[in-house]
C-alpha cells in the first residue's frame, strides 16, 4: 500500500488554529506517520519546520516565537523546548545518525543542536546577510549540509 489510510496526529495547542495551505509534507519511513507542515498554530504562533527524529520517536517544531519544541509522537507528549534565535525560525534539518538538527532563522544565523548535551548550541555559523530560509543535510556526505538564503548565497557548510 503507498498510503495508508490511519494517520495518527499530534494535538499542539488548545485551540488551534484553521489550515489554510499546505507548506511540506514529509513521511515517515515503514510507519503510519505523516508529517504536515501548514499553517496550523503552536500557542498561537505559525509553524514554518516540522521534523521527525525516528529513532527517538521524536517530532521537532519551529514557531515564529523562536522556541524549538520536541514532542513524542507515540506518546503524544511534549519533551522540551527551548528558545533558539533572536528571529523566526525557518527550517529545520535532522542529522541522519548524530544527535544533531540545524536551525536556520531570519536572524541570518544557522545553529546546531545537540540533542544528547541537553539540546545544547554547539556551533553557530554566521555571515548571511538576509534571511536563511532553508537548511538541509548532503545524504552522501551527513557531515556537511547547505543552506539558502534570501541574499542570494548557497552555502555549503
Amino acid at each position: 500500500m503507498f498510503l495508508q489510510t490511519e494517520v495518527k496526529s499530534l494535538k499542539v495547542s488548545e485551540s488551534p488554529g484553521k489550515c489554510h495551505s499546505i507548506i511540506c509534507i514529509n513521511f515517515v519511513p515503514n510507519s503510519s506517520y505523516v508529517c504536515c507542515v501548514s499553517h496550523f498554530f503552536l500557542y498561537g504562533l505559525a509553524v514554518r519546520s516540522a521534523k521527525f527524529i525516528v529513532r527517538e520517536n521524536w517530532i521537532i517544531a519551529a514557531t515564529d516565537d523562536k522556541f524549538i519544541r520536541v514532542y513524542n509522537y507515540e506518546k503524544m507528549e511534549k519533551i522540551i523546548e527551548f528558545e533558539t534565535h533572536k528571529d523566526y525560525i525557518r527550517s529545520l534539518a535532522v542529522h541522519p545518525f548524530l544527535p544533531y538538527v540545524v536551525s536556520a532563522s531570519d536572524d541570518q544565523v544557522l545553529k546546531l543542536w545537540n540533542w544528547k548535551k541537553g539540546w545544547s548550541c554547539d556551533e553557530t555559523f554566521e555571515g548571511n546577510s538576509h534571511y536563511v530560509m532553508q537548511v538541509a543535510f548532503n545524504p552522501k556526505d551527513p557531515s556537511t549540509f547547505a543552506s539558502a538564503s534570501l541574499d542570494g548565497t548557497l552555502k555549503v557548510s
